[in-house]
Parts: C-alpha cells; structure tokens; sequence
C-alpha cells in the first residue's frame, strides 16, 4: 500500500495495533471529509472556554476528541472551527453538538459531532485535558492516532507506516 491514497477500510484491512473502531451516531460537518492525526483529548463541563484555549495552541495536524457527555449544548461553531483550522488542527470528533452548520461547511477541517443545537453552552472554564475518553464504545487516549473518512473513524495505537490518508 506505498503511497497509495488509503481510507479507513484499507486501514482495517491490515489490522494496525490496537485497531479500534468509533461505533456512535456521529454525523460529518466542516468543509473536508477525512482528517487524520494523533489526538488530544478534552472534557468540557457546561461551555467550550476550555476547547477555545486548546485550539489557540498550535495544532500540529493534530485531532481534538472532545467530550461534553453528549449534553443539548453546542461546543463548535463557525468561530471554534475558525480558530481550530488557523492553528493547525486538522479534525474535532464532538461527543456532544455543533452549531453553524451552514457556514463550517467552508471552513476547511473535519467535524464530527452527535447533531446541531443553536444554543451554545455557558462561558463555564471547566474541562481537563489529556484524559482518556470514552465515547462511541472506544476509548480515546492521548496521542493516540486517529484516521476518519467516509466509513468511519478509527483509532490505532500509532500512525500507519507507509500509508498515505
């Protein structure tokens, strides 16, 4: 598979280490499809303050796994996938909702999240950060590595070598 452009299928053809794959109900927005990178974990408690100040901090390609317990508020929107897209990262999985939808759509990063809800959280500072998470029947442990496409998201205990995604 050198240099051939791979989705997450190809990957689980060949049973990386610690292969994992996200079961949830996640739906795709943002203005690219696939994203791939070694993750940060967060969990919020009411409010995205803690999110905006990871994603002030540079990127590196990376994927911010964010947990919010799957609760009726939105995290992301069309600011936070701004200020993720300018540092550098390349992708958000949301355990939780996102809101202008519309206009993430040309903010080109990858978005995955339970759904929309207009109303953002209140301006609460509490997260941690660098914890592991569990949501859609995985756990997402810091740095560990992420590829997301089409079919899915898939979580392996590091980068695949020779793969490009």
């Amino acid at each position: 598979m050198d240099h051939e452009l791979a989705g997450t299928a190809d990957i689980c053809d060949l049973e990386p280490d610690g292969l994992r794959v996200v079961r949830s109900t996640l739906r795709h927005y943002g203005g690219n499809l696939r994203c791939s990178g070694t993750v940060t974990t967060i969990r919020l408690d009411t409010g995205s303050h803690g999110l905006n100040h990871l994603l002030a901090s540079p990127g590196n390609v990376g994927v911010v796994a964010v947990d919010v317990g799957g609760r009726y508020f939105s995290v992301v929107g069309d600011r936070v996938g701004t200020l993720a897209h300018k540092n550098g990262w390349s992708g958000l999985i949301v355990n939780g909702y996102i809101r202008d939808s519309l206009p993430l759509r040309d903010i080109p990063i990858a978005i995955w999240s339970l759904g929309t809800c207009p109303q953002k959280g209140v301006a609460d500072p509490g997260s941690e950060t660098d914890i592991p998470l569990v949501f859609g029947s995985v756990t997402f442990r810091p740095n560990d590595f992420l590829y997301a496409d089409e079919d899915g998201i898939i979580l392996v205990n590091q980068a695949v070598p020779n793969v490009q995604f």
